[in-house]
């Protein structure tokens, strides 16, 4: 989704970005860790994103202010379902940028993913109200104003407002201004689906053999059993 991919484009960014007001130190550790995810996998390959952390640790205890050690953190944390530690981690990434309600989005699924819906609505809320107030100031036939309505009906998801998720989707439809709009429309056919694939990424071999029939709270529960290492900790 639109969204989605938005966050995955600027932690792909803040992966590779090199930041001439950060410790050379720190940024070498930053660059050494996400080697050892690309590197993951291969043949003979014995390093694992764990010990990615350890460098981005030290990365942080070098320079405690680059923020790009932080993100990668999260993203690692996030990977290892770690969803406690990835909740640390982003509340210091928001202590480093205040105002950036893409952190507070990533934050609210992390609050989610560890169990904590009550704080992860906030997040979301906060979210959709600058959200709104962005859109209140544009044109509302400008092809910005319909990707940021786009960006919208993904938090009505995360909500779980599933009909004003449809209406907008609905508008979107009918202007026919995008086909991508035309397919989100027969997407969001199965809210409960688009929700799982917001807060877990791919998870269709699981969604797949779901039910629609499911209670967004049992999908919930499948999913969380399904996609957690038998020996995982949420640490």
């Amino acid at each position: 989704m639109k969204q989605a991919l938005i966050l995955l484009l600027l932690v792909g960014c803040l992966f590779s970005c090199k930041h001439s007001k950060y410790n050379i130190e720190a940024i070498k550790l930053n660059d050494s860790a996400v080697a050892i995810q690309m590197h993951l996998g291969q043949p003979g390959y014995t390093k694992s994103l764990n010990d990615a952390i350890v460098l981005l640790d030290n990365a942080i205890e070098i320079d405690s202010n680059y923020f790009t050690a932080y993100l990668n953190k999260w993203n690692f944390q996030t990977q290892l379902k770690q969803y406690n530690s990835a909740i640390t981690t982003g509340n210091k990434m928001i202590k480093l940028i205040p105002n950036d309600n893409v952190l507070k989005l990533l934050l609210g699924k992390s609050y989610e993913r560890a169990g904590d819906t009550v704080t992860a609505k906030r997040y979301y809320g906060e979210n959709l109200l600058s959200i709104n107030k962005v859109l209140d100031t544009m044109n509302v036939n400008s092809k910005s104003y319909d990707n940021l309505t786009s960006d919208k009906i993904d938090v009505l998801i995360l909500l779980r407002q599933f009909q004003n998720a449809r209406d907008l989707s609905d508008k979107l439809y009918k202007k026919g201004t995008d086909p991508i709009f035309i397919y989100r429309y027969k997407e969001l056919s199965n809210l409960t689906q688009a929700r799982v694939k917001l807060l877990y990424g791919d998870t269709t071999n699981v969604v797949a053999s779901v039910s629609t029939g499911k209670t967004d709270a049992e999908l919930d529960k499948i999913i969380e059993i399904a996609s957690k290492p038998s020996n995982a900790k949420n640490n």
